[in-house]
């Protein structure tokens, strides 16, 4: 069950009833373009990785980075006609049923728990608010940040996974343009996810940092020296990459706000055929 209160496509709190039934485990959500598709699903999306949002989809991280920023991002998603109402906050909640849980202190192991997930920003304020609840359970177990996000990659949808489960129609078009190697990687890593190969992963990760640094402990001051260079040069290229990211998807999307400009000039000229432009048309067309 999904709750949307006053978000870009919502003016009211309206609820989305997703429940299977026997074996009809598939809801397919349709509309005509300019409906609100992209805007229901990246609420879901944002409702369970905040900020992480951007890692699910180049798309979402285009829309974040064409505001300016997440929080700009944020202010712009509360609809219009609640913002002149005077409203500054909009909210999303999703409600699971049937999640596992493993055996803990305060928990029962058991896969029938009902999970809520309420997630808050306010457009005053700049300030989110995300919520765990789960039935029976007590909620200071989920109190830092860092603990909800566990909970939601471990126990409810891993985000590698959900960059396989969280997608419009485009993307399926996007995928096949991939090549193999891309292909594979964008698959292979939400598979792991989905299939828990990622934990064989990370041992493997922690086994080679430990080993490393049994390496760089036994090692001479001079090649101690030369690994901490190293290290310092592959954190200094990995913030150009990511500097370097940034400004690609910002000259992207650049781009595509200059051909559709280029599509309305066209329009406008077509609309106007062989006719002389008056002095209005053009002082339109500076305008445009």
């Amino acid at each position: 069950m999904i709750c949307d209160q006053d978000s870009a496509i919502e003016v009211v709190r309206n609820t989305i009833e997703l429940s299977t039934e026997g074996s009809k485990n598939i809801v397919l959500v349709g509309g005509k373009n300019g409906y609100g598709k992209t805007n229901f699903l990246m609420s879901l999306v944002w409702c369970l990785y905040g900020d992480d949002i951007a890692k699910i989809d180049e798309n979402f991280k285009r829309e974040i980075h064409k505001e300016g920023n997440y929080s700009r991002f944020l202010k712009s998603s509360l609809n219009w006609d609640a913002a002149n109402s005077g409203v500054e906050e909009f909210s999303v909640e999703i409600e699971f049923s049937k999640v596992e849980l493993p055996d803990a202190k305060d928990i029962k192991s058991d896969d029938n728990y009902k999970c809520k997930l309420i997630r808050t920003f306010n457009t005053g304020t700049s300030s989110e608010d995300f919520n765990i609840l789960v039935e029976n359970i007590n909620p200071n177990l989920f109190l830092e940040t860092d603990h909800k996000k566990v909970f939601v990659n471990d126990y409810l949808i891993p985000i590698e996974a959900a960059k396989f489960v969280f997608f419009d129609a485009e993307k399926i078009a996007s995928w096949a343009e991939l090549s193999t190697k891309d292909e594979g990687s964008v698959l292979n890593d939400a598979l792991g996810k989905i299939l828990g190969l990622d934990i064989y992963e990370a041992l493997i990760g922690d086994l080679e940092s430990y080993t490393d640094g049994l390496r760089k402990d036994s090692a001479t001051s001079t090649v101690k020296q030369q690994i901490t260079t190293t290290e310092k040069g592959i954190e200094l290229n990995a913030e150009k990459i990511s500097f370097l990211e940034d400004e690609i998807l910002k000259r992207e999307t650049a781009i595509i706000e200059l051909k559709g400009k280029i599509i309305e000039y066209e329009s406008f000229l077509i609309s106007q055929g062989k006719r002389v432009l008056s002095v209005d048309d053009l002082e339109y067309i500076t305008r445009m």
